[in-house]
Order: structure tokens, then C-alpha cells, then sequence
């Protein structure tokens, strides 16, 4: 499953993926603030259109803490054929943290209940992505232990604390305490960024068969098929890279405009120079430019095929 990295796996990206990778079985949108019925313009729900995910199974991400407006949302999404929708309560960044969203729900156990109550009164399928907590691990504890008395689609764990963003090294300890606590189907996520990285967590987690990645395939967009035995050629994958690349540029002009494409760009290559070994001087340099022209031209100079 394709993690939601906001800003960057947007359905332009996910439909350019899904033309030129295998491996990959479904995707989680970025985030859509929850808010009243009222407000609701699905028309402006681009990113979520049915018309614009026809690759991959893909489920809508909600943001947000009021009860009422998650319901109001969830029944909009599912008004657009989306009975299911995933509840973000793991993103660790400063901004969603102060607005009690995302991972700064974690503390708040008796919140997430609530919505957890009521969306199963109103018949709303849910999921959840959470962490091991904000600032203690007891947060995760709390809330898995609570979710046993809810029916949930499946719960996605990130077995980091929030505090910690995404520094540190994974608790493979508490994901395992987690995973062995919850009644529900659990999906893991962090820290996929190779093969051996995959291997080594299945060897610890055998029973586990469900996996999200994000930035590891953002690094490297072949890593899904290289766990299901894929290409190995490095010619191979690298001709495979200059066509994908080459269709994210066609797709991001086309939908999102020539003013957007080099901000873009520059969003997704701080991932895409770890499939080409970029020195931290080579991306500097890279970022630094601010001409279309010159910065293509700086990455087909670095990424020839010799």
C-alpha cells in the first residue's frame, strides 16, 4: 500500500506510478480537512474524484477532531463511492500537532471514542493510522486497547512517537506488544526504504502480511515489485526511472500547469536523488537552481545511463 505524503503522492503522482510500477496493491490519499456538510464542495475534492483514481484501489484520509464534521465528510466521501475512509492520527508535525489533529489526538483517547462511537452508530467504515503515542507509548497502548470494542476496517501503526517525527530508529518491540494487543487486521509502516529492510521485518513479524511505504518509494519507485521478485538489471531500472520521470513531467503539466512543475520537481527529488546517489553537494546544488531548463538539465547530465 502507497503511504499519503502530502504535497507529493497527490493523484497525478499515483497515476503516474501506477503506469509504470507493479508491486503496489492500493493507496491512501493525503489528508482532506474534515468539515461541516455546509461546507462541503466535492467538486474541489481534485485529488479524490473517482474519475481521477482508476489505477489503484485508493481510500480518502481524513484530518480532524470534531465529531460531527468527520461524520459530515465521511458521508460526502461516501456520496463519491467511497464507503470506507482512514482516519489520520499519526501525522507528527508541529503544525497539525498544536491543532490537536493528526498525532495530537493521541493523548486524547476519550476524542477518539467518541468518533469511533459515533461513526459506527451512522454505519461509517473506518480505519486508523496512528503512532505508538505523542509523547508515551502508553498513548498507543490506550487506544488500541480501546479500538477492540469498535469495528475498524484495519489500523496502520507507525512504531515511532510523534515527539520523535522521523528520527530514531522504529520500536519493533512496542509495534510487536501492539500488534499482538489489537483485535483488527494491522498494517505496518516505517522505514521500508530497501529490500533488505522488508525481508528483515517479515523475518521478525511473519504473521503480519499487510505493509505501507512511502518514502521508500518515493527513493526507489520499483521497491514494491523488488519484494515480489522483480527487475534487478540496474540499466533496467534506471531506463525504467528516465520513462517514469519522464511521464510525471507530461502529467504535472498537463493537470497542474507549467507554473507548477519546477516546485514539484524540486519537492520530489529530494527523494528521487537516493535512486541516483546523489551527493548531499549534488541535490544542494540541484535545489539551488531555479530555471526549468537549467534544472533538467542538471539531472540529465547526473543521470546518464552509461
Amino acid at each position: 500500500m502507497l503511504a499519503p505524503l502530502h504535497g507529493i503522492t497527490n493523484y497525478v503522482f499515483r497515476n503516474t506510478l501506477a503506469s509504470h510500477v507493479a508491486g503496489i496493491d492500493a493507496a491512501i490519499a493525503p489528508f482532506l480537512p474534515v468539515m461541516p456538510v455546509e461546507q462541503i464542495k466535492t467538486k474541489s475534492w481534485k485529488d479524490i474524484l473517482p474519475e481521477n483514481n482508476t489505477q489503484w484501489e485508493t481510500m480518502p484520509q481524513l484530518m480532524g477532531n470534531v465529531v460531527s464534521h468527520c461524520v459530515d465528510t465521511a458521508q460526502a466521501l461516501a456520496d463519491l463511492g467511497y464507503p470506507s475512509v482512514n482516519w489520520n492520527l499519526g501525522c507528527p508535525m508541529n503544525q497539525i500537532v498544536r491543532r490537536q489533529r493528526g498525532c495530537g489526538l493521541m493523548p486524547y483517547p476519550e476524542l477518539i471514542e467518541d468518533v469511533l462511537k459515533t461513526m459506527g452508530r451512522k454505519n461509517r467504515p473506518l480505519s486508523l493510522k496512528i503512532r505508538m503515542g505523542l509523547h508515551h507509548r502508553k498513548e498507543g497502548r490506550a487506544i488500541i486497547e480501546m479500538s477492540n470494542d469498535y469495528p475498524l476496517d484495519f489500523i496502520i501503526i507507525h512504531p515511532r512517537l510523534g515527539e520523535w517525527q522521523y528520527k530514531g530508529t522504529p520500536d519493533l518491540e512496542e509495534f510487536a506488544y501492539l500488534l499482538s494487543h489489537s483485535q483488527h487486521r494491522i498494517i505496518y509502516n516505517g522505514d521500508i526504504n530497501t529490500v533488505e529492510d522488508f525481508n528483515s521485518l517479515q523475518r521478525h513479524f511473519p504473521n503480519t502480511h499487510d505493509w505501507m511505504i512511502g518514502r521508500g518509494l518515493l527513493r526507489n519507485p520499483f521497491l514494491a515489485e523488488e519484494i515480489k521478485g522483480g527487475i534487478a538489471n540496474p540499466d533496467l531500472r534506471k531506463a525504467r526511472f528516465h520513462a517514469y520521470y519522464s511521464g510525471l513531467i507530461t502529467a504535472i503539466r498537463e493537470n497542474k500547469g507549467e507554473r507548477s512543475l519546477l516546485p514539484a520537481l524540486k519537492e520530489m527529488w529530494h527523494y528521487f536523488s537516493a535512486f541516483w546517489c546523489f551527493s548531499d553537494k549534488e541535490l544542494y546544488d540541484l535545489l539551488r537552481i531555479n530555471d526549468l531548463c537549467l534544472f533538467q538539465d542538471y539531472v540529465n547530465k547526473h543521470t546518464e545511463i552509461h
